[in-house]
């Protein structure tokens, strides 16, 4: 990183008292020797996903460059893992822009045998707590439309569905083994912040924007 922000992460250990994560779950930053494991679980679990933004997830290099940097070296990106009677059961990640001070979940698996454990809303809670103790005033997240129960899960916890973004990432087609292009809601919660927020001007809309506008937030 350059310049005087850092982003200087809360350790879990400090979040997991005021956090309920379902009996029998172990949270953690990952480590370096977990990579490989983590690796091999994402292609287990999600193989027609890792065509597109998952790619890096199975990629050494992104692990060398974006998490493990040096001891002393804050990174905008953090990986959490969650262990289930010692094996990896879940994963997910987030960016954090220290320039704009807003975060993004941007990646999340868990293995079919834990999708119904309740820990989608925990782990919700963390992406909240790190993006206040950053000093975040805007959180972000993709999600799928293959499925309602991410849309569901963010709705719930307050985040607003503010577009949808055609063709945004890549999979491959179940039947056909084709690479194919699919669409994602892009969800956004708005925290405390300091600064003045600027209504924008409707004179300074095309029709279509101030449509878009009006729908996303008046409904009408």
């Amino acid at each position: 990183m350059t310049g005087e922000q850092k982003s200087n992460w809360q350790k879990l250990s400090t979040l997991n008292h005021i956090l309920n994560w379902p009996s029998g779950y172990i949270v953690e930053e990952l480590q370096s020797l977990e990579v490989d494991e983590l690796i091999d679980k994402i292609h287990q679990w999600n193989p027609l996903g890792v065509a597109g933004e998952a790619r890096r997830f199975v990629d050494n290099k992104f692990y060398d460059e974006k998490i493990f940097v040096g001891k002393d070296e804050a990174v905008d990106t953090q990986i959490y893992i969650g262990k289930f009677g010692g094996d990896i059961a879940f994963m997910f990640c987030l960016e954090h822009d220290p320039s704009t001070r807003t975060m993004h979940g941007s990646y999340g698996v868990v293995a079919p045998e834990h999708q119904k454990s309740g820990i989608g809303v925990i782990t919700v809670q963390v992406i909240e707590h790190q993006a206040a103790a950053l000093g975040c005033s805007v959180i972000s997240s993709y999600a799928t439309l293959r499925h309602p129960y991410v849309q569901r899960l963010l709705e719930q916890r307050g985040y607003k569905p503010v577009g949808i973004f055609p063709d945004r990432d890549l999979e491959v087609d179940a039947q056909t083994g084709a690479t194919v292009r699919v669409t994602e809601v892009l969800y956004v919660k708005q925290l405390d912040f300091p600064e003045e927020p600027v209504s924008p001007d409707f004179k300074n809309m095309t029709p279509a924007v101030l449509a878009l506008h009006r729908l996303i937030f008046t409904g009408k």
